[in-house]
C-alpha cells in the first residue's frame, strides 16, 4: 500500500512506497522526485530528476534550512512543465512540511491556510511539533519581507490553486 495525493496540477505528495512505484509515477506523469528523509535511495534514478534532502523526522532537526532549495526544485519542475512528487518515509511529517512551505512561498499564504489546504488533499499530513514551529517562523520571516500580513485571514484570501 502507498500514500499518494495530488496537491496541485504539478505537485504531488506521498510516501516512499509511492516513490518506488514506477507504474504509479508513470501513470501520473511524474518527472521530478524530491526525497525528504534519511537513508532513502532513489529508485529508477535514470527516469526522473531527483533531489534528496537528508533529514530525520525529529522536532529538533532544522528542516527550514532546506525550504529555499526545495522551493527552487519544485519551481524548476513547474517551469519545465513537469510534475514533482515530494515524499518522505510515511508521507506524514517531512514531505508535508516541505509542501506547506512551498505553498506559503508560492501564493503567499500563512501557515494555517497552507496546512489546511494540504491536509484536505493529503489527510495523513501531520508535521511534527518542531517542523510546525519552523513553518510558523517561516511565516513570520515572510511577513517581514512582504507587504502582506500573513497572520490574518484577510491576507490569505487568495485561492491557493
Amino acid at each position: 500500500m502507498y500514500s499518494f495525493s495530488k496537491v496541485t496540477n504539478y505537485l504531488y505528495l506521498g510516501d516512499y512506497n509511492a516513490a518506488t512505484n514506477l507504474v504509479l509515477l508513470q501513470h501520473h506523469k511524474i518527472t521530478h522526485i524530491l526525497t525528504v528523509g534519511d537513508g532513502m535511495t532513489p529508485c529508477n534514478p535514470e527516469q526522473f530528476q531527483w533531489k534528496s534532502i537528508n533529514i530525520a523526522d525529529l522536532s529538533s532537526c532544522d528542516i527550514s534550512q532546506h525550504f529555499d532549495e526545495c522551493n527552487d526544485f519544485i519551481d524548476k519542475a513547474n517551469r519545465e512543465k513537469g510534475r514533482v512528487l515530494v515524499h518522505c518515509s510515511n508521507g506524514v511529517s517531512r514531505a508535508p512540511t516541505i509542501t506547506i512551505a512551498y505553498l506559503m512561498y508560492k501564493k503567499p499564504c500563512g501557515f494555517t491556510q497552507a496546512f489546511e489546504f494540504v491536509k484536505a488533499k493529503h489527510p495523513d499530513t501531520a508535521p511534527n511539533s518542531g517542523f510546525s514551529a519552523q513553518l510558523r517562523q517561516y511565516q513570520t520571516s515572510m511577513n517581514k519581507s512582504s507587504k502582506h500580513d500573513l497572520t490574518t485571514g484577510d491576507a490569505c484570501n487568495c485561492k491557493l490553486f
